[in-house]
């Protein structure tokens, strides 16, 4: 039995990382069809989008977990706080993102507008995600993610094969994917919700989204700081070229995000020797990954975008540590909310200084910009493990006291 299980999780990991892996299989031709302008362009808009989405969750994602941990797995959540509070978030820091790509396509900018106006929705999905991955609901997992990726690609090929991929193009399938995965999570929320005949509200669920809200913020912010500050002070032609190197690190990212469930579980219950197996698995297809992106950005993208095959490499092993500082994070949150705390402001602290410096001293050296973005991950990520490390040890500490009162 435990042998099937396994396959099945297997099989599953395999499916979502080949469903998000699918839609870079068309990078080559919709940076043709974009060119470097555009593509930069395009970049600026998914990090703006991934920033303000992410802004607008709050700490949803470790506030699930937390109430999971505590055994409190069926519960109904508080949407009409949640959505007033992620607007309250995603407005100001749309508006930031407008002020900072002002230069960009108008386009740009009102698609920037639509996304601070959907983005609470997407407390839903975190929600669904995390219950999915505890539960072990591989199906939905795999709909989840496999769903708006054939969206994507669907989508994309059509216009790719008729010549109407342009940027406005583009920046419709990236909002029409995130409202068709919004839509599958309402749809398996209300499923949920049905079957449980209409369960309590979450004790402390919005109080706890607040609390946790910085341990998901600035991950985020740290994850695409480096497009942000690169497309406010280079050239959309150097951020086209930065932003095809950093296809490594999403699919990097991708990879973790399949192994996460299992990762995340062993450090909520305090077994770190249970992470080897993820993050050992996570370091091999992330050297693939590396590997075959040279190979493909050299053969398959147009000479202008060549450049990246010398960053694609670091950026890959800067999308694993990320992943995996991501996994410790969460799990110290679980321990020390203070101490994962302190720890995600200083790294949001240490990569804004380091790329703001180098960007502004080498806007076009997209090779030394990258080599500092994969510093800043791996700083991260031994920060974070010594502070995880020192919880567990201050917990351990605190147990004979205890048992001789």
């Amino acid at each position: 039995m435990v042998r099937i299980r396994l396959n099945k999780t297997s099989l599953s990991g395999l499916v979502i990382l080949g469903s998000n892996a699918l839609p870079f299989v068309l990078a080559p031709a919709r940076a043709s069809a974009l060119d470097v302008d555009g593509r930069g362009a395009l970049a600026y808009f998914q990090a703006a989008l991934l920033v303000i989405i992410n802004v607008s969750i709050l700490g949803a994602r470790p506030a699930a977990y937390k109430h999971h941990l505590s055994g409190d797995s069926r519960f109904s959540v508080p949407y009409g706080g949640l959505v007033t509070s992620s607007l309250c978030v995603a407005f100001p820091v749309g508006a930031v993102c407008v002020a900072l790509g002002y230069d960009y396509p108008r386009s740009v900018m009102i698609a920037i507008v639509i996304c601070v106006a959907i983005a609470p929705l997407y407390t839903i999905l975190q929600f669904e995600l995390v219950d999915a991955q505890l539960r072990q609901l591989q199906k939905r997992i795999v709909m989840l993610v496999g769903v708006p990726s054939l969206v994507d690609v669907g989508v994309s090929s059509i216009l790719l094969a008729s010549g109407q991929y342009s940027l406005h193009a583009a920046i419709a399938v990236c909002i029409a994917v995130e409202a068709a995965r919004i839509m599958l999570a309402m749809t398996f929320r209300l499923v949920d919700y049905i079957g449980s005949h209409g369960a309590n509200f979450a004790d402390g669920l919005l109080r706890d989204c607040w609390k946790l809200s910085v341990t998901n913020v600035a991950p985020t912010i740290v994850l695409n700081i480096d497009v942000i500050i690169l497309g406010a002070v280079s050239t959309p032609q150097i951020l086209g070229v930065y932003a095809v190197g950093k296809i490594g690190f999403t699919l990097a990212l991708v990879v973790s995000n399949a192994t996460e469930g299992a990762a995340v579980g062993a450090l909520l219950h305090r077994r770190a020797a249970a992470t080897v197996r993820p993050i050992v698995e996570t370091a091999a297809l992330t050297l693939l990954i590396s590997v075959a992106g040279i190979i493909a950005v050299l053969l398959l993208f147009p000479s202008d975008f060549h450049e990246a095959a010398h960053i694609l490499p670091m950026l890959a092993i800067a999308g694993l540590a990320y992943g995996v500082n991501r996994w410790l994070l969460i799990g110290l949150a679980a321990v020390s909310g203070r101490g994962a705390t302190i720890l995600s402001l200083a790294n949001v602290a240490i990569a804004l200084v380091c790329c703001l410096a180098v960007a502004q001293v080498a806007p076009d050296r997209v090779v030394l910009y990258a080599a500092t973005y994969l510093a800043v991950q791996v700083l991260a990520v031994a920060c974070t493990s010594a502070g995880l490390r020192s919880a567990w040890s201050n917990i351990e500490a605190k147990v004979p006291e205890t048992s001789v009162v």
